[in-house]
């Protein structure tokens, strides 16, 4: 029997109550869409209750999280979400009551392990899965869930046809088996883009010659901020691994929301991890995703006239917002670009600052100079701080971990951002940001990578 909905009482969170975000009435099929997916894949909310260890990885934007998250998805001994938590706050949201205990409902269908077996056992959760990210991607295209089994069903036998490394049970590949995936889809619903998904452009280049690469957001409504992840095999969380396992969240707008997280998880010991990376690298990625055709948001209700962006982009930069909000992100709309991604960076770290200070709660610093470091030393005493949390096994497979780039506008490379450095130094070693670069342990930008 699944634990009580005892999270139903819970207050909804004031700063997703506050931000600008899609409303039912905008993509009212997607919302009943979500509702069925709901069931069908069987999140129960009491289960949330039942978490006895919550580890929140915060940061801001273009800070490494999305990096840090995958790395944290394959460490064993942890239970993670598939991708950020944020889609499942925007389809919570479309719920008219009892939000909060829909987006317990669908953490809880989220939470597991990843695997590359695709069993009987764990088929149609995945089916399920890959429905549910089609519609949060595509939420005004209207795609049917039923049909998503029909092509995943097509796509699994062409590659095991083609491919004997696709024999049942493996699943080698998530990228090839998406750009095979998306050819059918398109079929039905040519809007569908694989340009908007987080694949290496060759691939995509290989795969649709005739698809130009585009420009501006994907589609009028946004409920997964492009790049769209890649679905893959999935083990869900059973009762027991809820109550034994450690619970990891990592996105970066979770910074804004800690408290409302604390109240999420009643039972559970909270511990945070503040990941932080120096500003001028963090900004440079801002002000690249801006200017890129992913990270879209929300066509907001108020006109942008941001520098370096608006007058860039005419046809989308006047209404479309970028990465997260703050709490008044509305002064800024009329500031250069820099400008507001130094405010996207900053709030979010002095956001986190504040609640350590006031609440007290458990926290770790993790630098992503040390995620990243080539030297293996380097990266074990970046890692080391957590090994009481995550334990030492699991801190030692961090520092072997190595993965390609994810969500990059380009290839990464030492010090990029001082391709800008006569921009960006002087607005990130004065006033409150220098301030905040000193307190996160960034005091001299010669050390800067």
């Amino acid at each position: 029997m699944p634990p009580a909905d005892t999270t139903v009482d819970a207050p909804w969170s004031p700063y997703d109550d506050a931000m600008p975000h899609p409303l039912r009435r905008d993509i009212p099929a997607a919302a009943a869409a979500f509702a069925g997916l709901r069931t069908r894949r069987g999140g129960h909310a009491g289960a949330l209750t039942s978490v006895r260890r919550l580890v929140v990885v915060v940061s801001s934007s273009r800070g490494g999280s999305t990096l840090v998250g995958e790395m944290l998805r394959r460490t064993p001994g942890v239970l993670t979400l598939r991708a950020e938590i944020n889609p499942l706050f925007v389809v919570a949201g479309l719920e008219e009551e009892h939000r909060t205990k829909a987006l317990a409902a669908e953490i809880a269908a989220e939470t597991g392990r990843p695997t590359d077996r695709l069993t009987d056992e764990n088929r149609a959760d995945f089916t399920a899965a890959v429905a549910w990210r089609l519609t949060a991607q595509w939420p005004d295209a209207g795609i049917d869930p039923d049909r998503v089994e029909r092509w995943v069903d097509e796509t699994l036998r062409d590659l095991a046809a083609a491919d004997p490394a696709w024999s049942p049970p493996a699943f080698p590949d998530r990228a090839t088996f998406h750009l095979r995936l998306l050819a059918k889809v398109r079929a039905a619903h040519p809007t569908v883009n694989p340009w908007y998904y987080d694949v290496p452009a060759a691939l995509i280049q290989k795969a649709f010659p005739d698809v130009p690469e585009p420009a501006g957001p994907p589609s009028q409504h946004i409920v997964e901020m492009p790049p769209f992840v890649l679905v893959g095999p999935w083990e869900r969380a059973t009762a027991s691994d809820f109550a034994a396992a450690p619970l990891v969240l990592t996105t970066p707008r979770n910074s804004l929301r800690l408290s409302f997280l604390r109240s999420l998880f009643p039972s559970a010991r909270l511990q945070i991890v503040h990941l932080v990376r120096n500003p001028a690298a963090a900004v440079n990625g801002l002000i690249d995703g801006w200017c890129h055709r992913g990270f879209f948001n929300i066509a907001v209700d108020r006109p942008l006239r941001i520098g370096g962006y608006s007058d860039v982009f005419p046809g989308w930069g006047d209404r479309w917002w970028n990465y997260d909000f703050w709490p008044g992100w509305e002064a800024w709309t009329g500031e250069p670009l820099a400008s507001v991604c130094l405010e996207q960076w900053r709030t979010h770290h002095q956001a986190v600052l504040d609640w350590l200070d006031e609440t007290g709660v458990e926290h770790e610093r993790l630098a992503f100079e040390g995620v990243i470091a080539g030297d293996d030393d380097e990266r074990r005493a970046a890692f080391a701080p957590l090994a009481a949390w995550l334990g030492e096994a699991g801190v030692e497979g961090l520092t072997e971990l190595r993965l390609p780039p994810l969500m990059a506008t380009a290839p990464p490379r030492p010090r990029r951002w001082a391709d800008r450095a006569d921009d960006l130094l002087p607005a990130v070693t004065t006033g409150p940001v220098r301030e905040l670069a000193e307190r996160l342990g960034y005091g001299d930008p010669a050390t800067w990578r």
